[in-house]
Order: structure tokens, then sequence, then C-alpha cells
């Protein structure tokens, strides 16, 4: 037992070393290396040498969970940065991305309700999101609420590794992304037409389904589905609504704690309305 417990910390103490930035980049040493302008390397200058690769991505989600490539003004989305092994094997992972706004490189704000292994820094006079630790999960959740009306086209810059943890970063693997989105100047998406009211029972929730109090001037048919805030459907159902009051229930008795949001998308318009599971 004794050995065993001595491996372990030894294979530990490996994996810190062979990621030497394991609390980020932007906290650690003041630095941004996700390939936007002015920055003077990427994670894939140090982090290479061996058989290892691995590839970048972001996504960007609406409260409905679904994909976007543009931002509609002051909205919050979900946010993922993930790394894909695409040859080899790591042990553990690390990113670091910014956001910059296309005209000017002005950096963006926004970032906030990360995943345990997120967190977020100043560097370089930019905002930041990077790893927080050295941990074995390969993707990197948080929320982002997009800049004011008139901001125009923006870009979100992420460099990801991924370390095999023999001490140093020779055999290591980075990537470089970046993701684009232009500036939504057309009307928001209209309420469902015919909802007249919607209104979530008993918020926060501690215990039990949610329960949903819904007032129609007309019959409603579509769907109902409950988005966490990193954009994932966790409950989805057909819904069919008279014109008066009815009561909508989705469960959440195994729901971890946290923020999610109710959409109701009918035939006509989309409907929001923010939930806490606690």
């Amino acid at each position: 037992m004794k050995h065993r417990i001595l491996y372990t910390l030894f294979l530990a103490t490996l994996i810190a070393l062979g990621y030497g930035n394991s609390g980020g980049r932007a906290s650690q040493a003041g630095d941004g290396n996700t390939g936007a302008p002015g920055e003077s390397q990427v994670c894939a200058n140090c982090h290479s040498g061996g058989s290892m690769t691995v590839a970048a991505a972001i996504s960007l989600q609406d409260a409905d969970g679904q994909p976007v490539a543009q931002y509609t003004p002051g909205e919050q989305y979900a946010l993922t940065v993930s790394v894909d092994v695409t040859a080899g094997a790591a042990a553990a992972y690390g990113f670091q991305l910014v956001g910059l706004r296309n005209s000017d490189q002005a950096t963006l704000d926004g970032f906030s309700e990360g995943a345990a292994n997120v967190k977020f820094a100043q560097a370089m006079g930019r905002n930041y999101a990077e790893h927080n630790g050295v941990l074995s999960v390969p993707t990197f959740e948080m929320q982002w609420t997009a800049p004011a009306e008139g901001t125009g086209d923006v870009t979100l810059y992420a460099a990801v590794t991924g370390v095999n943890g023999n001490g140093q970063n020779s055999g290591d693997a980075g990537d470089n992304t970046s993701l684009t989105l232009s500036e939504n100047t057309t009307s928001s998406v209209p309420p469902v037409a015919g909802l007249e009211a919607m209104t979530v029972l008993g918020n926060p929730v501690r215990s039990g389904d949610i329960r949903l109090a819904v007032t129609t001037t007309r019959p409603i048919i579509g769907r109902v589905a409950l988005v966490s805030m990193y954009g994932h459907v966790v409950a989805t159902r057909q819904v069919q609504l008279g014109t008066g009051s009815s009561t909508l229930t989705l469960p959440a008795r195994a729901l971890p704690s946290g923020t999610y949001f109710v959409v109701l998308r009918g035939e006509e318009g989309v409907s929001t309305r923010r939930v806490v599971v606690e």
C-alpha cells in the first residue's frame, strides 16, 4: 500500500513538472500565447517534439443549445474550448483564450461562470480565460456575454496543449485556432406568438421538478427544453398548449446544482427563462 501511494505521488509530480505553467500563462507569466495579434508565441512553440498531436476547437451556443456564428449584443452564450488528441496520448490538458475586437484589437470582456478547470486573468492589458491547474479533462466550459451594440466583428483566439507528464515540454503537443463572429444587427428573435406569461414556480428550485406556469392567448404547439449554462440540453419534451393557463414540468431531481435555461420554442418565436437549481 505504501509503495502504491508513493508511486501515485511520483506520477502526479511528473505530470505537474511536465506542465510548467499549470496555473495558466497569463496568471503565472503575465503572457498570452493564443496566437492573437500582438502575442509573441503560441503554446506549441514549447510543447512539441513528439509523436502526439492535438487539435483545438472553439464552440459557441445560444440559450437553446444551438451553435452560432453571429452574436447578439448583450446576449449570454455557452462557450467551450476543447482539445482533441489526434495521435498519441495525453496525461493532462491546458488552454488559453482571449477575445478581441477586429477593428482595433481592443480586448473583450464578458467571460464568467467558468467550470472548475477554468479561471480568468489579465495580462498584456487583455482579459484571458485559461486552465486552472493540471487536469485530465479535455474540455473547458464557461459563459460569455456578447459586447455592446456597435462593437462589430470580434474574434476569439484559443491555444490548447496536451502534455505527457514526462517532466519536460518535449513530447507534448499544442495547437491554436480562432473563431470570428459578426454582430447580429437585425432584430432579435421574437417571443413565442400567443405566449402571455411564463413563470418558473419556486425559483430557485430546491427539490422535485421544474414547474412552469404558462398563460396563452391562443393554442401553442412546440417544444420546451432545459439547457445548462454550458449549452447542454439536459431535458426536452413536446408541448401542446391550449388557450388559457396551464402548468409544464421538466425533471430536475438528478440535476447538478447550477444555472439553467428553460427554452420554449413555438411555431413562431422563442421564449427563455432562467432557473437556478440548488
